[in-house]
């Protein structure tokens, strides 16, 4: 990811940074048409002097009709 910055805005320091992104999610049928689902993503994005770790929870409900 190159990040830029213009010139009227605030300057940024940085340049350049790499992210990753992982999940792990779930899906349960409470019957033919509903679903329910759940999922934990961890988040690293490091730039060049700091590093930014997050985790989230995300839980959805979906009906097909």
């Amino acid at each position: 990811m190159d990040i830029y910055s213009k010139l009227k805005l605030v300057p940024l320091s940085i340049d350049s940074a790499d992210f990753e992104t992982y999940s792990l999610g779930s899906n349960y049928y409470l019957g033919r048409n509903f679903l329910i689902q759940a999922s934990f993503r961890w988040h690293s994005i490091d730039a060049e002097q700091q590093t930014e770790r997050t985790q989230s929870w995300s839980i959805g409900f979906n009906a097909f009709f």
